[in-house]
């Protein structure tokens, strides 16, 4: 049997699909008031020092970027695995949130427009456990949903 040849393509469209639908479901969250968290606006105002709608934006593109490059991640560590799936994907996405959490704290204390605003970051209204919870979850999904999309 032949090993299975790397996709680099599919692995980047497979984080991309993955981002998206973790973007969706962060969006519906907002919406239904679950997580105050707005991640786009973090990202963009990061590289802009502003809060405008350019730099929430531009954080949404560069969210898919980012996506994209940890499903070529993904991908390289469902080698080892010896195939994908979503169990797969669910269990290579528990350093994903490890990682991910660091890193927002991390962007949440940079010199920033959202460093200045740290109290808006999470409104009053939103618990800050049900936010951590779903931030968890999203990266659990994308997980799932890269291993679906990944197919060897």
């Amino acid at each position: 049997m032949m090993p299975p040849v790397f996709d680099l393509e599919l692995a980047f469209k497979a984080g991309v699909i993955g981002g998206s639908v973790t973007f969706l479901l962060l969006f519906l969250a907002r919406y239904l008031h679950l997580c105050g968290l707005n991640y786009p606006a973090i990202l963009g105002s990061i590289i802009t020092r502003e809060e405008d709608s350019g730099s929430q934006m531009l954080g949404f593109m560069l969210h898919l970027a980012i996506s994209g490059l940890f499903g070529l991640l993904y991908a390289a560590l469902f080698y080892p695995l010896h195939g994908s799936g979503w169990l797969r994907g669910w269990i290579i996405s528990v350093p994903h949130v490890m990682l991910s959490m660091l890193l927002i704290v991390v962007a949440a204390l940079m010199v920033s427009p959202v460093r200045k605003n740290l109290r808006t970051l999470i409104p009053r209204e939103y618990h800050v456990s049900y936010t951590v919870a779903i931030l968890v979850m999203l990266h659990m999904v994308y997980g799932m949903t890269v291993g679906i999309v990944y197919t060897m």
